[in-house]
């Protein structure tokens, strides 16, 4: 393992990035094995709400006077003002509070993803490029990309016609020193 391979490259809660895994909910998956990355985002109906904001605005003003001229039932408008009121402050948080949900989801080679929910756009960002940072930092001779050297320390070269699959180099262990067979 690479001595920095444990520097984070990012964190947040209970989500963080390493060079080499992604730490998830408690569950470690290991960087090499990422193939894609998707975002998705839902920001809430801010328009709608400030919409719904204004009607209920004009709504409760209109019945405001009305029961001041004397031409709704005293009970009946303050009901309608109260309901106005309700609605008032239910759109106003959706149109002034409340914040988008930003998803970045990481797919591995297997088809299993995991999904990370982020608070703000920047930190759906600041995630996604950690994870790209440490994909292109990845040393490929400490995965499966690299080219394996089988080691046969108690075979002869008669007895290689027995091992099957493709294979790059063959080399021979011997008291302190490796050597290459050639065939």
């Amino acid at each position: 393992m690479n001595p920095d391979a444990r520097t984070e490259l990012f964190r947040h809660c209970d989500v963080s990035v390493t060079r080499s895994w992604l730490v998830l909910d408690g569950a470690q998956y290991a960087i090499r094995y990422i193939n894609r990355l998707s975002t998705s985002s839902f920001e809430p109906p801010r328009w709608a709400a400030l919409a719904v904001l204004c009607v209920c605005t004009l709504l409760a003003i209109f019945t405001l006077v009305r029961i001041i001229v004397g031409d709704f039932s005293l009970a009946w408008g303050w009901w309608i003002l109260l309901a106005c009121a309700g609605v008032m402050l239910v759109a106003g948080h959706v149109a002034f509070v409340r914040t988008g949900i930003y998803n970045v989801t990481v797919t591995f080679e297997d088809g299993e993803s995991v999904t990370a929910s982020m608070p703000s756009a920047t930190l759906a960002a600041d995630f996604q490029d950690a994870l790209r940072d440490a994909l292109d930092q990845l040393d490929y001779h400490d995965t499966d990309q690299a080219t394996p050297t089988v080691v046969l320390a108690s075979l002869e070269p008669n007895q290689l016609q027995h091992v099957s699959g493709p294979m790059v180099g063959v080399v021979r262990v011997g008291d302190d020193k490796a050597s290459e067979i050639e065939e």
